[in-house]
């Protein structure tokens, strides 16, 4: 009999977290699991986005953002959301499932444990420590988080950082453990061949970007930094997300004329447009992993980066230069580059000969299975 295994998030479609939550189920379901993922769509078009015939998906119903407190329709629609999560949850308790997943921290790991299950495993892709509020909402305080952590067969961190941050904000729980990221190199390969529907201008250099317009993403000081350096050094900027500071970011760029830089949005395929960029820069405070890092260098991209734990375990000073978290730092980050080809030439033959993309994929995969398939703890 197959064993049964539930993946619990809040969306379907968001960010890495998404991505790998995505490949591992895809995974698990083509090696004889049967794999459920249940999750809010963040908008309708989401479930335009499945993640193939193997694996089921059960969609939480979403509340409707932009209705008149109150209002006739505000209150229909909760109405409407209640009975449809009343549903889902009726349905949810009908199967048990030898695998519950928590795909993430906070109210996400707190809720999944009401699923019925044999046994659970939790994964950490947040950097506690540097934000630390993002959790102080769920729990009333950290022996309480710590507790529900306890209730985890394991909780999986996605880096050795973003385990250190965890056990110095909150504590340890005692059953923390590391698996990194796996990263579907030739998948990513392949895409980055396909036909792009944009294509860059050969005569200035290309600096492309790729995450949600988020606040702890930085990308305003990154557009500052750009409006300035451009002064001095014509290039384009390619940003590939949606996000919250996206109305912010195009205010900016209509009151700077900053016509150099082009607002993508989100990409089925974002890897033909970082194929074809010069530079890659993640101006993000925090980042637990740095997938889009990874992916850049799979490409063959140099990396500027502002210094975060995860960053700066992930990246080797070979294929790309960390930044201090200030604009000017990271302006200085990028004028590297970009004022020196032969920099830039000397970065990509090192990311060419160097860069181990082996056993990013299919051994990090086995080595997540291990957990409940052998026991396996590190």
């Amino acid at each position: 009999m197959k064993k049964r295994i539930l993946f619990y998030n809040n969306f379907f479609v968001d960010g890495g977290v998404e991505v790998f939550q995505k490949c591992l189920a895809q995974y698990l379901a083509d090696i004889g699991y049967d794999v459920t993922c249940v999750a809010t769509p963040r908008t309708r078009n989401d479930r335009h986005h499945p993640y193939g015939p193997k694996v089921k998906c059960v969609w939480r119903p979403f509340l409707r953002p932009g209705m008149k407190k109150y209002s006739f329709i505000w209150i229909a629609d909760h109405i409407r959301y209640r009975i449809l999560e009343g549903v889902i949850k009726a349905y949810l308790s009908l199967r048990k499932y030898d695998i519950v997943v928590a795909a993430k921290e906070k109210y996400i790991m707190r809720n999944a444990l009401t699923l019925r299950g044999k046994r659970y495993f939790a994964w950490i892709h947040m950097d506690y420590s540097t934000r630390p509020e993002m959790h102080t909402a769920c729990f009333a305080n950290n022996e309480e988080e710590l507790e529900c952590m306890r209730r985890y067969e394991k909780v999986v961190c996605v880096s050795e950082a973003t385990r250190k941050g965890l056990v110095q904000t909150v504590g340890d729980p005692g059953n923390l453990i590391v698996k990194y990221v796996p990263i579907d190199t030739e998948r990513i390969l392949h895409m980055s061949k396909l036909p792009c529907p944009v294509k860059r201008c050969a005569e200035r250099p290309l600096i492309v970007s790729v995450g949600r317009l988020s606040p702890e993403k930085q990308y305003p000081m990154l557009l500052r930094c750009c409006a300035a350096l451009h002064r001095e050094i014509p290039f384009d900027l390619w940003l590939i997300g949606n996000g919250k500071d996206r109305p912010i970011m195009e205010e900016y760029i209509e009151q700077e004329h900053l016509d150099f830089v082009h607002l993508l949005g989100a990409q089925e395929n974002p890897y033909h447009y970082l194929a074809q960029a010069d530079l890659f820069v993640s101006s993000s405070r925090t980042e637990s992993y740095g997938l889009a890092v990874q992916e850049a260098l799979i490409l063959g991209v140099p990396v500027v980066a502002v210094r975060c734990p995860g960053i700066e375990e992930s990246l080797d000073p070979r294929f790309g230069v960390l930044t201090d978290n200030s604009e000017e730092a990271l302006e200085d980050g990028i004028r590297f580059f970009l004022s020196d080809p032969d920099e830039l030439r000397r970065y990509r033959e090192a990311i060419s000969n160097r860069f181990d993309r082996t056993d990013m994929f299919e051994k990090r995969l086995k080595s997540i299975t291990d957990l409940w398939e052998n026991g396996a703890v590190h």
